[in-house]
């Protein structure tokens, strides 16, 4: 049975370059094991199956030096912890893809929330929202409490948000009745008791709705629905949680888009 194979059979068996054969060669990674009386290179079948090893520690990532080690001095156990720490590396790279899959279907879905709902009124229940306040407004205060709900798993569509006092929907006056907050969304009552911390929006009966600002929430901006709140003669029960969902920028002009939950009776 043939047991010797030129760099270039060898290369096109394994479907590697031969470049990267001599840079195995060079490296000490692999050397072909017999030197012919010509002066040729011949790998055996056991340098194949050697480099079939490498060519697959490669393909999922080992370093260069470790599939060195891992070739040339290295028992079962040593192997598998090498796998292991390998396999726990790709756990966590899956869990960081599932996690960044879901924060662009959650935008994908703002967008599309967005241009279905937009200054239209729909009367819902509130998903449960936990939020803090930025009594100093937009500071490095907001991107540490930022840095905090995101760090909690369970806590999902973390964004900027505005609290609206009640009396805001009275009065008719943003002065004083508008505080900047951060807030995020728990889809599992199973969690409420890891957040006591901090507020908690959660009613049975909200006005709903998504509006548009180009700077601040102004009087105007939110009139449509104070109409609606007076002309239907709604009460209002407490204050209302507004989350900046989604943005666009035209001719340099930039608009956010607010969706709004208003607590009523």
């Amino acid at each position: 049975m043939k047991n010797r194979f030129l760099i270039g059979e060898v290369s096109e068996y394994l479907g590697v370059s031969r470049d990267t054969l001599r840079y195995y060669d060079k490296d000490n990674i692999l050397k072909p094991s017999i030197i012919g009386k010509n002066g040729y290179r011949y790998y055996t079948i056991e340098d194949i199956i050697k480099l079939s090893y490498v060519i697959a520690f490669r393909e999922i990532n080992i370093s260069i030096k470790e599939i060195k080690d891992i070739i040339n001095n290295c028992t079962l156990e040593q192997l598998k912890k090498v796998l292991q720490d390998k396999e726990s590396g790709i756990d966590n790279k899956i869990l960081e893809l599932k996690k960044l899959k879901k924060t662009v279907s959650n935008f994908k879905y703002d967008i599309e929330k967005t241009i279905k709902l937009l200054n239209k009124i729909e009367i819902v229940n509130s998903p449960i929202i936990f939020y803090e306040e930025l009594a100093d407004g937009m500071d490095l205060k907001a991107c540490k409490i930022m840095d905090k709900f995101n760090s909690y798993e369970y806590l999902n569509e973390v964004t900027f948000s505005s609290v609206i006092k009640k009396e805001f929907f009275k009065i008719n006056k943003v002065e004083n009745n508008i505080v900047y907050a951060i807030s995020g969304i728990v889809y599992k009552s199973d969690y409420i008791g890891n957040l006591i911390d901090y507020k908690c929006f959660k009613y049975d009966k909200c006005i709903h709705s998504i509006f548009k600002i180009n700077i601040d929430i102004t009087e105007e901006s939110i009139m449509y629905l104070k109409k609606y709140i007076d002309g239907n003669n709604i009460e209002i029960i407490g204050d209302s949680v507004a989350r900046f969902i989604t943005f666009e920028n035209k001719n340099d002009k930039t608009t956010d888009y607010i969706e709004i939950w208003i607590p009523i009776k």
